[in-house]
């Protein structure tokens, strides 16, 4: 770069030096603009040594900010994808519907079957029972019956007789026996009360002695009449007289 000439008679007031340094700045300066980096050029005007006679440095202008991306259009796979994506959603959400929907019929299924098992139960055990009580009352009208066998067995002795009431005796000893077989099938069954404590709920008491001996008092000392039970339920409950409290 060549100095200018300076007219004749002219003379600076700034020193050689500096004018000399203020050109290498400039000389810099269109280096760092040429290179297109403005951060340069300010790195070499900042590093003139003190003293420099201050230039205005133009810088470069800066560069415009980089425009949005025009929105691009959407073409015929675009909007199948879209569609497809949408129909997969669509799909699944009618898949967990579906699947809730089977959930609770399954559960309604095994809620109504449980209920119609009890009920067959229910119903089953109602007609066990109402065969086993059918009878009851026939049964009932039977139990006079056994009383009367019994007590002409206890006051006979088959022993003292001739042989013509022996063989009668021994035909109502069968027919007692059997009459007896054919209730315990039907479920009718005896129970002894004599020497057990006094239980209200199959004993009705007749009379009241007072307490003797080792017989305790609210105990059963004498039976007057057979209880029966029907089906583990009171059929009959048997006649007793109970022990008072001693005198």
């Amino acid at each position: 770069m060549t100095e200018p000439k300076q007219p004749e008679g002219y003379k600076s007031s700034v020193p050689d030096s500096a004018l000399e340094e203020a050109l290498k700045s400039v000389e810099r300066l269109e280096q760092a603009r040429k290179a297109g980096d403005a951060g340069e050029a300010g790195e070499a005007v900042a590093e003139a040594p003190a003293g420099e006679v201050p230039l205005e440095v133009e810088t470069a202008p800066a560069a415009p900010e980089p425009a949005a991306p025009a929105p691009q259009k959407k073409g015929p796979q675009d909007a199948i994808i879209e569609a497809l994506i949408k129909g997969k959603q669509e799909a699944q959400e009618a898949l967990k519907q579906t699947q809730k929907e089977a959930k609770d019929l399954l559960e309604a299924r095994a809620r109504i079957q449980a209920e119609f098992e009890n009920f067959k139960k229910r119903v089953q055990k109602e007609k066990q029972e109402t065969i086993q009580f059918a009878a009851q009352n026939v049964v009932r009208e039977l139990l006079p019956i056994m009383d009367n066998f019994e007590r002409a067995l206890v006051h006979v002795d088959a022993s003292k007789l001739p042989d013509d009431a022996r063989t009668v005796i021994t035909g109502i000893n069968m027919v007692q026996k059997q009459m007896s077989e054919v209730l315990r099938k039907l479920g009718v069954v005896s129970f002894t009360s004599k020497g057990e404590a006094f239980d209200p709920n199959k004993h009705e008491a007749v009379s009241q002695v007072p307490a003797t001996g080792d017989v305790k008092p609210g105990s059963v000392v004498e039976e007057h009449q057979k209880g029966y039970l029907y089906h583990d339920r009171l059929l009959r409950p048997a006649l007793v007289v109970v022990a008072g409290p001693r005198e």
